[in-house]
């Protein structure tokens, strides 16, 4: 068996609001030669689907703003973008 790609996610809450659980999806990796045939799709269903099982309220995506294809991607599945969220890191 070999794998073709996969999906990390973490629990956390609704950060404005906290009405309930949402679910942060924290990286999404299809293999080049396994792309274009549903599989990143279906991995984000799966989490989804996840989410809805623990009665939350939404799920979100972190994207590198650079990574052009992910963009690509995920607004051909209809996500919302929300561009007023800021990104810290420390060292």
């Amino acid at each position: 068996i070999q794998s073709v790609g996969y999906i990390l996610y973490h629990l956390g809450y609704d950060p404005d609001e906290m009405k309930g659980p949402v679910i942060y999806i924290i990286d999404l990796y299809v293999t080049e030669v396994k792309r274009h045939i549903g599989i990143g799709k279906m991995l984000i269903d799966m989490v989804r689907t996840e989410c809805k099982n623990i009665d939350g309220i939404c799920t979100f995506i972190y994207c590198w703003n650079k990574n052009k294809k992910a963009i690509k991607f995920y607004d051909h599945l209809g996500c919302e973008r929300i561009n007023d969220l800021i990104l810290y890191s420390t060292k």
